[in-house]
């Protein structure tokens, strides 16, 4: 962990004036419907959340974005966020199940 960077894991969203420097390249994951986590191949044809154990057919799975951004904070800092979900929507104006 960085020492300089405020820890946000266990107070849910955080608002922050920034600037966008660059999106690094857009990515979107299969992801259970339960939780959200990111599923597993077993096979070419199913998934499975390890989290919640259970199984889905890949051609009916539900996509999600993962997108990792700098910024540029009102002090000059840079940092590297990680966004997930339909948060990223707006920026590519498309679903992520509609990109994949």
């Amino acid at each position: 962990a960085n020492p300089n960077m405020a820890d946000f894991s266990n107070r849910g969203f955080v608002h922050a004036t920034c600037t966008v420097t660059g999106i690094h390249p857009a990515v979107t994951y299969a992801s259970c419907s339960g939780c959200t986590r990111k599923l597993f191949h077993l096979d070419r044809a199913t998934l499975k959340c390890s989290l919640c154990n259970t199984t889905v057919s890949a051609s009916s799975v539900p996509h999600r974005w993962r997108v990792c951004v700098t910024v540029c904070d009102l002090h000059g800092d840079f940092h590297r966020v990680t966004v997930f979900g339909s948060a990223v929507d707006h920026v590519f104006g498309t679903t992520a199940a509609e990109y994949a």
